[in-house]
């Protein structure tokens, strides 16, 4: 779950290839604090999934952690 969502935009200095003229680019991503995370999709695979007990499971814990869970 995530709660307090709100846009943040920021401006970034882009040059161009061709010209090497420098321009200002505007640009927007979505914030928010993060209050729980349940499971993780990725193309339809559970790369993380939390258990009824509390225990995390997957292969995002196994490479965070270094061990097999």
């Amino acid at each position: 779950k995530i709660g307090d969502i709100y846009p943040h935009q920021y401006d970034v200095p882009v040059r161009d290839k061709q010209s090497r003229d420098e321009h200002i680019e505007s640009r927007v991503l979505i914030k928010g604090r993060l209050i729980a995370l349940t499971h993780v999709k990725v193309d339809g695979d559970v790369l993380y999934q939390l258990t009824p007990e509390g225990e995390a499971i997957g292969a995002l814990v196994e490479q965070a952690t270094g061990t097999d869970g």
